[in-house]
């Protein structure tokens, strides 16, 4: 299974836009707090290198 660095590293931004390039991403700094409120949908964020909105998450989840 992946390390935390690979998590972490699988969900920083890396600036290059992607949806208008003003949407809101999470942030490495924000993760502990994300998974903590989050757990079930945090290996959710690795179907995308660079997830939005947590909204976003919660909706992509709750489609499935």
């Amino acid at each position: 299974s992946p390390s935390k660095e690979d998590l972490s590293a699988a969900v920083v931004p890396t600036g290059e836009g992607g949806s208008g390039g003003n949407a809101p991403v999470i942030k490495q700094e924000d993760l502990p707090k994300f998974i903590e409120l989050r757990p079930d949908c945090f290996y959710c964020t690795l179907c995308d290198a660079r997830p939005q909105a947590w909204s976003s998450l919660e909706g992509h989840i709750a489609g499935q």
